[in-house]
């Protein structure tokens, strides 16, 4: 059974690293169909393809290009590779370097990203625990989960539809159907 990770053993909070001296995970939970093995420096444009293909990237791209990165990475250095190894953060790092490689004019520099330090002696069993906890919960949410989060922000907070669209990269249309689900549900379980 794997050790349980003591928080000493991540070195560093929010150090700022260049892009250019990370490495995408192959080992991620969430492109567990598209795994690759090999020689990790030679899967980089295969493990960045994959990232950028998920359904998200578009919406988070765009929050990223206006608040910047808000979210601290993980990352491992790892002598064989002479870099660090992004652990959780992939797609917060290929916009990073989609952002750069494109020359988007921003007010934010992409050109490093800030990250917390996996100790080295963190094992490759632990790494893998770790991954599944920290991703766990930015899978693709299910219908309920989405409709009761764009009825709050529109019921509640008065977010406009249009807006609740654009940050779920989704329809007006959409989002309407959303609403009117839900308050009929909402309904049948009042009654």
């Amino acid at each position: 059974m794997p050790e349980v990770i003591d928080p000493a053993a991540i070195e560093e909070y929010g150090k700022k690293l260049s892009i250019e001296d990370l490495l995408l995970d192959s080992e991620n939970p969430r492109l567990y169909a598209q795994r690759r093995s090999g020689d990790l420096d030679g899967l980089q444009a295969q493990i960045y393809d994959d990232l950028m293909k998920k359904s998200h990237v578009p919406v988070l791209k765009r929050n990223i290009l206006e608040n910047g990165t808000r979210e601290t990475i993980y990352v491992q250095y790892q002598d064989r590779y002479e870099k660090y190894v992004v652990v959780e953060g992939n797609t917060r790092t290929a916009i990073h370097m989609t952002i750069v490689d494109d020359g988007t004019e921003s007010d934010f520099d992409f050109t490093t990203i800030v990250a917390n330090l996996i100790e080295p002696s963190v094992s490759e069993a632990e790494l893998s625990r770790m991954r599944v906890i920290w991703q766990l919960s930015k899978q693709d949410w299910g219908v309920y989960e989405k409709a009761a989060l764009m009825y709050e922000q529109h019921y509640q907070h008065g977010f406009p539809i249009a807006d609740i669209a654009r940050d779920f990269n989704e329809t007006k249309a959409y989002v309407n159907t959303n609403l009117a689900a839900l308050a009929y549900y909402e309904e049948y379980t009042t009654t």
